[in-house]
């Protein structure tokens, strides 16, 4: 029965070792996964802050771009302003000298009319 007590210890040991050797090799195991997936989170968030970084670039782009065509556009908007305000000057300009025109026209006319009335007159 000493036998069987040594034998069932033995037993016992060998088994307890094997359970301890699994343990050691789960852990190893769960480290290098635990290893690994830290690896590709920081890989990921590399990636991340590079993906916010491009995006933060192309948002200040857009936002420059977004003033230089404000820019032009109120500048365009004066030249429109001052190129009304010319364009009313000289249509103010020419109604003047349309009118004067049109007086010199009808003093014309009317010294054309006094001049045939004087010529049927004398004829």
């Amino acid at each position: 029965m000493k036998y069987q007590i040594a034998m069932i210890e033995i037993c016992n040991a060998s088994e307890k070792c094997k359970v301890q050797q699994q343990i050691e090799n789960l852990r190893g195991h769960t480290e290098g996964f635990q290893a690994l997936f830290a690896k590709e989170q920081q890989i990921h968030l590399e990636r991340l802050k590079a993906k916010e970084a491009e995006n933060d670039d192309l948002k200040k782009k857009e936002l420059e771009n977004y003033e230089q065509q404000l820019h032009k556009f109120i500048a365009v908007e004066e030249e429109c302003k001052t190129i009304e305000s010319k364009c009313n000057v000289l249509k103010k300009r020419n109604k003047a000298i349309m009118l004067n025109l049109r007086r010199k026209l009808l003093e014309t006319d009317e010294i054309r009319r006094k001049l045939t009335k004087n010529k049927h007159m004398e004829g």
